[in-house]
């Protein structure tokens, strides 16, 4: 009987640990495959490479064709993106099991067209024989009637503006219209307006070309209103290029070079967004990745004390029967009682030792979400109080986000060197930034501060830390003297604290209203503080708030 329960129980353990395991290995599929598009959004094209070829090796082994089709045609675009045509073509034509798998058939036929289009700007890639074009509208062709039998409506509208497209530049008027129509058609039954203007600015191009400039005007004042203020910069700033393409074809080169301008003007705000959502990409990947390793490790730690847990009850099992034995034949019940105590004892210190160790794991990983989360909140907000200043005065904008970035890492510098606190000490968090911004300026800026060691929680010791950083950013860029006298103080005052600031500069009334003024304004609120006073005739700001 006792054989028969071991072997069940056995079974089911097994049982158990196949499907955990199996558990694991589509996670690590699906966060290989997910990690590697994160990579391409952050135009890290090796290590996208990197961790799709992973997910890749691992739908081989779990024989899953269809997680391994889906992962190759992510792999090609990717080779398309970084202009390795050829080689992205030899990974579409390796299998032949995409027609089992229609909609990962569509997304083939999609990125081979894009490789023979793209392949076909460089006179070295394709041999002379082939006929890139017929390939092209072949590829197109077949991946749109394949999704309109399987009802696929957002790939149809897709590859019907991209043949569409592809027809026109061809001058094939005739034949691009129906397919830039369907597409159209289809992206506003889905409600997907972004989509939709693209086939329509591809239609105001052909009007251009057959000279219906009435259609054009048409279309090009329902976009116009589409597009305003939606953000859409790249969108916008190819919509102004067709449109000035219209009054060129009037000969009306004034108003065609203003929208080439302004579309330049979009353009250049599209890059610098660009940019600034790289670095924030880059930089919330490291520290996802910093959390994800310190998590692992304590994830590992408390697997190993699982299994020394499980093996040092499996000696005890054995030990147990041993003692029984020797206590029927040697010393009786008497030491089976001992022993049976002892070994309880210890099973009950290891299972607290690995409940220390999973609550360790657990808190972790939610302080860690928690301060991930914190700071994208925090440089988005920074960002959407500086946005205005980015167009009028871009340097001087992205030095002012940049101070107010290092502002927040010194905070973080402070809670990495403290993490089990909730507070940060007022004056050490000062010296940070008032060491910042004398090495930045040594020569033209002299700070001398009485700041008391005062302990606040640093959900607001932040704003506190901004507050001084737009002080000393205004005093630089609007104080005009040769060394600028700066002096700061936090000082108790009747049961409370008083912040005060002081430049020794001529305050004028538009500084006062202005972006820094304003943000300052909020920023008192933010950390608690009132009466709230600024003393025009010598530059000085002051506030008071609880510790």
């Amino acid at each position: 009987m006792m054989r028969i329960c071991c072997l069940v129980c056995f079974l089911i353990l097994a049982s158990f640990l196949s499907r955990s395991q199996n558990a694991i290995d589509t996670s690590s599929y699906e966060y290989h495959l997910n990690l590697g598009q994160e990579y391409n959004l952050a135009y890290q094209f090796p290590e996208s490479i990197k961790e799709i070829e992973v997910a890749i090796s691992i739908a081989k082994k779990e024989h899953n064709l269809e997680r391994q089709l889906n992962a190759e045609v992510s792999l090609a675009e990717l080779m398309r993106r970084t202009q390795n045509y050829l080689t992205g073509l030899d990974i579409l034509y390796a299998q032949d099991e995409y027609k089992k798998h229609p909609k990962i058939h569509v997304r083939r036929l999609g990125r081979m067209a894009a490789l023979y289009s793209e392949g076909a700007f460089f006179p070295e890639t394709f041999s002379s024989d082939v006929d890139v074009e017929d390939s092209i509208k072949a590829f197109l062709k077949e991946a749109i009637t394949i999704s309109v039998i399987n009802n696929f409506e957002d790939e149809e509208a897709g590859l019907s503006n991209e043949l569409g497209s592809f027809l026109r530049r061809k001058e094939n008027l005739k034949e691009s219209l129906p397919y830039l129509r369907i597409s159209a058609e289809l992206y506003m039954e889905l409600k997907d307006t972004v989509n939709y203007v693209r086939p329509m600015m591809r239609l105001m191009e052909n009007c251009i070309l057959s000279s219906n400039m009435q259609r054009f005007d048409s279309i090009a004042e329902g976009l116009l209103l589409i597009t305003n203020g939606k953000g859409w910069y790249a969108l916008e700033a190819e919509l102004y290029k067709v449109v000035g393409g219209g009054y060129l074809h009037r000969g009306d080169s004034l108003e065609y070079y203003k929208m080439l301008l302004k579309s330049a003007q979009i353009g250049a705000e599209f890059n610098k967004l660009m940019h600034s959502e790289k670095l924030a990409s880059i930089e919330v990947r490291f520290d996802t990745e910093k959390y994800q390793r310190e998590a692992a490790e304590s994830k590992l730690e408390s697997t190993q004390k699982s299994k020394q847990l499980g093996k040092d009850a499996q000696e005890i099992k054995v030990l147990m029967y041993l003692l029984m034995a020797l206590a029927v034949v040697l010393f009786g019940s008497g030491i089976f009682i001992i022993r049976e105590r002892n070994s309880k004892r210890k099973v009950n210190e290891a299972n607290s030792d690995l409940q220390l160790a999973n609550e360790k794991y657990e808190l972790l990983m939610i302080e860690s979400n928690h301060r991930i989360k914190n700071n994208l909140q925090m440089i988005i907000s920074l960002l959407e109080y500086s946005s205005d200043d980015v167009v009028e005065n871009g340097e001087k904008a992205l030095k002012r986000i940049s101070s107010k970035i290092e502002t927040i890492g010194a905070l973080h510098k402070h809670l990495n060197e403290n993490v089990h606190f909730e507070k940060v000490r007022v004056d050490r968090f000062f010296d940070e930034i008032l060491n910042l911004y004398q090495d930045i300026s040594s020569s033209q800026l002299k700070i001398t501060k009485d700041v008391q060691s005062l302990d606040m929680k640093n959900e607001r010791i932040i704003y506190l830390g901004l507050i001084l950083n737009e002080l000393l950013s205004n005093t630089i860029e609007h104080n005009e003297s040769a060394v600028k006298q700066v002096k700061v103080e936090v000082i108790s005052f009747n049961d409370t604290y008083k912040f005060r600031y002081c430049d020794n500069s001529s305050l004028q009334e538009n500084n006062l209203d202005g972006m820094g003024s304003t943000l300052i304004k909020k920023l008192v609120r933010r950390v608690g503080g009132k009466d709230f006073q600024i003393n025009k005739s010598n530059g000085t700001y002051e506030f008071k708030f609880n510790g």
